[in-house]
């Protein structure tokens, strides 16, 4: 992805950290096998990690927020490497939906001890995961846009269209959200 666009995210990280106290915000989207940091306010790297070793991976496939206070004595988490290392001691990880109405990934704060994580850091969470789905959607029209101009270039020249495929924002599992069905509200009778 590219850091021209995605630097416009590098400033809602930061107060993120500042408001919630955290001292590592990352913005995260899951494909099939990996998980991929697109942007991160602190420490650690950007990258890619297997899913099956990514806390944002129960976010995307739950649907819900995932808050582990001390990840070191939560089963779920305990045996990955992160945790094992010293890097995640908590985590708060709120749903980020693309425009399909599919998660795709997680805004996280990452902090390297355990703490308590509060209602009130999870609602503040929340409101900050709509900026940045708006930002995530932003970037991914800009970058559909430049791809099509590119595109109608280079069937001009070619007499056909570029052999990659249109693509915008990692596709995410390609999982709805709980209680929605093809992309719109799903109500059980």
């Amino acid at each position: 992805m590219d850091d021209d666009l995605t630097a416009r995210l590098e400033t809602v990280l930061m107060v993120v950290a500042e408001t919630l106290e955290f001292p590592t915000v990352r913005v995260n989207v899951v494909d099939d096998d990996r998980q991929h940091t697109i942007r991160l306010f602190g420490t650690g790297g950007t990258g890619s990690v297997p899913r099956s070793e990514a806390f944002c991976d129960t976010v995307v496939r739950t649907g819900h927020p995932v808050i582990v206070q001390d990840a070191a004595h939560d089963p779920r988490f305990a045996d990955f490497p992160a945790v094992r290392s010293g890097e995640i001691g908590s985590y708060l990880g709120v749903p980020l939906v693309g425009r399909e109405d599919l998660v795709i990934g997680a805004i996280c704060t990452v902090d390297s001890t355990h703490r308590t994580i509060t209602s009130h850091q999870l609602r503040v969470l929340l409101q900050f995961g709509k900026i940045v789905e708006r930002q995530l959607d932003l970037i991914r029209t800009a970058t559909e846009e430049h791809l099509a101009v590119g595109a109608a270039a280079g069937a001009g020249r070619q007499g056909g269209a570029p052999s990659r495929p249109l693509v915008g924002l990692v596709g995410g599992a390609r999982r709805p959200r709980p209680g929605h069905r093809f992309g719109r509200p799903h109500r059980t009778p």
